[in-house]
């Protein structure tokens, strides 16, 4: 009866483990299934992604070739055009320096017109000062003239040669202070500049 009770005991025992590693068989069998149908999904988008690879590097190349093509066939348009390009630069160049070395001209020129406005203001200052020294003149011609109105006809035709020297003077005078006029004006622009 102990032997029936422990061979009881013993083929539920391996009946239990039996089906205990068949459950695990089993779970291990959909396991593997599903690793592998995993595998299979990998092994498709891998596959459709070194597809588009390869088709997006053959576009790739394609251009690659087009524009070395384009540059090829162009190079010697491009070549001449840079030839262009230098001659413009070389004659921009030549341009520039012939601007700089007009700008200095002028530079020297309007150095000179300064001086030549000092010395035009100098000249005025003469000029109206021999205005004045003629204005005098008239002055004193007109008291002689009063003194020697007493004396015969040549002395009339002095004093009235005299009367229009004066008035030639006087005109004279009007022009030479116009003139000077003229000349503040023509140097008024060059106060406007820097140097002297």
């Amino acid at each position: 009866m102990a032997n029936d009770n422990e061979t009881r005991q013993l083929a539920e025992y391996m009946e239990n483990t039996s089906r205990e590693v068949k459950e695990i068989m089993q779970a291990f069998s959909t396991a593997m299934q599903v690793r592998e149908q995993l595998s299979v999904r990998i092994g498709k988008r891998t596959t459709q992604i070194i597809r588009f690879s390869m088709i997006g590097m053959s576009l790739l190349s394609l251009a690659m070739l087009a524009l070395l093509y384009t540059l090829t066939t162009n190079m010697n348009d491009i070549t001449q055009r840079m030839g262009v390009m230098s001659d413009s630069m070389n004659n921009m160049v030549k341009s520039v320096d012939t601007m700089r070395n007009t700008m200095q001209m002028m530079d020297k020129n309007i150095a000179l017109m300064q001086s030549m406005s000092e010395s035009m203001h100098s000249m005025n200052t003469a000029m109206q000062k021999m205005s004045v020294d003629i204005d005098e003149m008239n002055a004193h011609i007109a008291g002689m003239s009063a003194n020697i109105g007493k004396m015969d006809q040549t002395m009339t035709f002095i004093n009235a040669n005299m009367t229009t020297m004066s008035d030639q003077f006087l005109l004279v005078n009007r022009q030479l202070n116009l003139m000077g006029y003229n000349i503040n004006r023509m140097s008024t622009p060059m106060q406007f500049f820097p140097f002297k």
